[in-house]
């Protein structure tokens, strides 16, 4: 769990997190976010639906 947590850390900083949080418990070690009615405002709607993405190739 340790390892999972300063990954995770890590992750989080990478993508630009300036205060994540750590809860000491096994549930949601892969993450989780947040739901919102706008895509500047969170990556799920809702229904839990991503909203869209720019395809790169």
């Amino acid at each position: 769990m340790a390892a999972a947590a300063r990954t995770m850390k890590d992750i989080l900083a990478a993508a630009g997190a300036t205060d994540p949080v750590t809860i000491e418990r096994y549930a949601h070690l892969v993450g989780g976010c947040r739901t919102a009615s706008r895509p500047e405002d969170d990556v799920v709607d809702a229904s839990l639906r991503t909203f869209p993405c720019p395809t790169r190739w």
